[in-house]
């Protein structure tokens, strides 16, 4: 029998749910992932793949849609909304 040692590691709760998903219809477990990863870093002596940042204005993006959708939310959550009819009367006005 092989010897094995064990790695304990933390990650997002939603991120190990969505990996598992996808990896399951792959047919391993999270296990074998990081076991195939690991072996790939091995092979290759680095990451197995590209690590970057997204260009500037994907991040900006990113991060002012999610602005706008937080602030959405807490919009409805205050009951700050208006009617379609006023938006775009309010649109209308201004142009």
């Amino acid at each position: 029998m092989s010897k094995t040692a064990t790695l304990q590691i933390k990650i997002d709760p939603v991120t190990k749910t969505k990996a598992n998903s996808i990896l399951k219809k792959l047919g391993l477990n999270m296990s074998d992932a990081v076991n195939v990863f690991l072996q790939q870093v091995i092979y290759s002596s680095s990451i197995p793949f590209e690590i970057k940042l997204p260009n500037n204005i994907e991040l900006l993006l990113e991060n002012e849609e999610l602005e706008d959708f937080e602030n959405s939310k807490k919009d409805i959550k205050n009951k700050k909304t208006i009617s379609l009819n006023n938006f775009i009367k309010t649109l209308e006005d201004k142009i």
